[in-house]
């Protein structure tokens, strides 16, 4: 029983996931092998250059480096996430989810066929540390809920656009 329940914890921690490689500002791949090394080290650099625009106006994103430092990326073996699929409204479908952040966990995940996109907009989670600074007389859209308030305003939204356009190393 006792050794059930510590398999069990080590899980839900993503201590059970052996960790693929570790990026110059901590972050550590795990999972499925989507991406080598050298690729997420320049996800991670683009990602990080893109957060330090000086269009965004949340300060935490300065320290960008030291916030993403221990964090696990954990790549899924799926493209989404079934479990979390979120219902968009009545007479919508529902929409998938791409990635997720835990911050309480140090984890986030993405599924493995998931664009640097998703990879930024999780980052930024973690530099907020999944609490995002709605603006003055902000109320949630259709496009920005309450989990990413004022992103638009802020600038982080651009970043993140930024980060998934950036031309890679070898012209891709």
């Amino acid at each position: 029983m006792k050794l059930t329940l510590l398999f069990v914890l080590l899980t839900m921690l993503g201590c059970a996931t052996p960790v693929r490689c570790v990026t110059t500002c901590g972050l550590q791949l795990s999972g499925a092998e989507t991406w080598t090394c050298p690729q997420f080290q320049q996800f991670e650099d683009l990602t990080l250059r893109a957060f330090a625009s000086p269009r965004i106006t949340d300060a935490r994103f300065a320290t960008a480096c030291q916030r993403v430092q221990g964090i696990q990326v954990h790549v899924r073996d799926t493209n989404y996430l079934d479990e979390l699929r979120e219902d968009a409204g009545i007479g919508q479908r529902p929409f998938e989810v791409l990635g997720s952040t835990q911050c309480d966990l140090g984890l986030v995940e993405i599924g493995h066929l998931s664009l640097r996109g998703t990879f930024a907009h999780e980052l930024a989670h973690v530099v907020q540390a999944c609490t995002p600074i709605p603006p003055p007389g902000w109320y949630p859209t259709k496009l920005e809920g309450p989990q990413h308030a004022g992103w638009m305003n802020a600038g982080i939204q651009e970043a993140i656009y930024q980060a998934a356009n950036a031309p890679l190393d070898g012209g891709t």
